[in-house]
């Protein structure tokens, strides 16, 4: 397995278990990079650098300073979508 493939499978395996036994949606950047650099041992910088790495192959979506799990990402924006609609539309006529 090659570093990059070790990083990246950390930062999914991080996110999975933070979505499955929290409820997170997403990580704060800082926290995702303190998290993964604990479980491979590698410094912030280092980590940091693994997450946008990860971002950059389409694994995980980076917004300001929080990271998604791509699919999770995807989801909250189809949300947030029905949520304007059914608020622009207004009650729907029965």
């Amino acid at each position: 397995m090659t570093p990059e493939a070790k990083s990246i499978g950390s930062i999914l395996h991080i996110l999975e278990t933070a979505a499955a036994n929290e409820g997170h949606c997403y990580l704060q950047r800082r926290h995702l990079a303190l998290a993964l650099g604990e479980l491979i041992d590698l410094t912030v910088d280092q980590a940091s650098a693994a997450i946008d790495l990860a971002a950059a192959s389409g694994h995980v979506v980076v917004r300001g300073e929080k990271v998604y799990l791509t699919h999770l990402d995807k989801a909250e924006q189809e949300i947030a979508l029905a949520v304007r609609s059914l608020l622009t539309r207004g009650p729907m006529d029965n």
